[in-house]
């Protein structure tokens, strides 16, 4: 993986704006949803992860890809939340290239 530069704000970059919303609207989920997944502390540790790598001026595709993968995990069976896990990870694989 690469890392990807970004310069200005979210509104700069399309694509770091759909990941971003895309990990809010799981991590709303994630609340709603809490008792359905392997481990919500993980899930959460995760999307605190993410959300600190999309906010860093050059975000890590390694280190997302990771949290990914760890997220996934997490969340387990919880077909709600896998697809939102789905989109979110199409959106930073679209950022990241």
């Amino acid at each position: 993986m690469r890392q990807v530069q970004v310069s200005g704000g979210p509104a700069d970059d399309p694509g770091l704006l759909v990941a971003q919303n895309r990990l809010t609207e799981l991590a709303a989920a994630l609340d709603a949803h809490a008792d359905e997944v392997n481990s919500i502390d993980s899930c959460r540790q995760a999307v605190a992860r993410i959300d600190e790598e999309l906010r860093s001026p050059t975000p890590d595709g390694r280190r997302l890809t990771e949290t990914l993968e760890m997220l996934g995990l997490a969340i387990g069976s919880a077909a709600s939340l896998a697809s939102l896990v789905g989109t979110l990870r199409s959106a930073i694989e679209a950022l990241i290239g």
